[in-house]
């Protein structure tokens, strides 16, 4: 089964169609938006899995979903605490619900936030530095990125800046039955992160994996001690990724990288944490 490249134009991600009303946003290489997310029309609404980085990325996928879907979103399932995909819940209007984990919520109000924090009192040094950049850059695509990256500065240095926790909490797993389809959002407890939450499809066989799955695992991470680590439980990450494995989904939308066949995914996911994590796995 082939998914369709859509023709959405965004600067920040690449639309693909897996299924009727199921739709994945894979982040171009070039652009600050960095993680992927997605959409899914369950009949009567739309849920958006993850928000991406850019309040600008987060409102292309709101008009992704328009363009897809003929209707608005209506839920958002933030599937870990990392910035990366969730900075972007500034752009959700206060009328929509977001949801997460207990163990989410508590770490983003323990880590994002002081992350943010910091990226925020180097708000104006940055934006500097970054308005220098752009008047000796000429190449297209760095041009973006630095844009992209002062667009965010600007963004969380205004007052109004606000990022939004989730206000519906769940436990372990959640189903939504829609009048198309449903959905499984489900906890898998601590593995990529302290909390990772995934978007089952199983209908559709399709699943949204957040960062539980990236579509390249660079071999220079097995060294580095300084990458966010790949998994902060390597042996409940492994069980997972087995568990999902063995369904042989049609489509693991990865956290991170671009579309590929999902046995060739699970099985590089899995041999990396073998290699990374030997002494877990033995």
């Amino acid at each position: 089964m082939e998914s369709a490249v859509l023709d959405f134009e965004s600067d920040y991600f690449t639309l693909f169609k897996l299924q009727e009303g199921v739709y994945a946003a894979i982040a171009k290489d070039h652009s600050i938006t960095g993680a992927n997310a997605g959409f899914f029309d369950l009949g009567d609404y739309v849920v958006l899995f993850d928000t991406m980085t850019a309040p600008k990325a987060t409102q292309d996928l709101i008009r992704g979903a328009q363009f897809c879907c003929s209707k608005e979103i209506r839920l958002v399932i933030n599937s870990h605490f990392h910035g990366d995909h969730i900075y972007g819940n500034h752009a959700i209007s206060p009328s929509i619900p977001i949801i997460g984990s207990l163990d989410t919520v508590k770490m983003i109000k323990e880590y994002t936030m002081e992350n943010l924090a910091k990226y925020q009192k180097e708000a104006r040094k940055e934006i500097k530095s970054l308005d220098v950049q752009l008047k000796t850059e000429t190449d297209s695509s760095k041009l973006f990125e630095i844009n992209s990256d002062l667009d965010f500065y600007l963004t969380i240095s205004q007052h109004s800046y606000n990022l939004r926790l989730p206000d519906l909490i769940f436990n372990k797993e959640l189903q939504i039955q829609g009048s198309k389809r449903s959905v499984q959002i489900i906890d898998v407890g601590a593995a990529h992160s302290v909390s990772d939450s995934i978007a089952y499809l199983p209908d559709d066989e399709i699943c949204f994996m957040g960062d539980l799955l990236f579509e390249n695992v660079d071999p220079s991470w097995l060294d580095k001690k300084s990458v966010i680590p790949f998994a902060v439980n390597p042996k409940n990450h492994l069980k997972v990724l087995k568990k999902y494995a063995d369904k042989e989904l049609k489509y693991a939308v990865p956290g991170h990288g671009k579309l590929a066949p999902s046995k060739l995914i699970f099985k590089s996911n899995i041999e990396f944490l073998r290699l990374k994590y030997p002494d877990a796995f033995s």
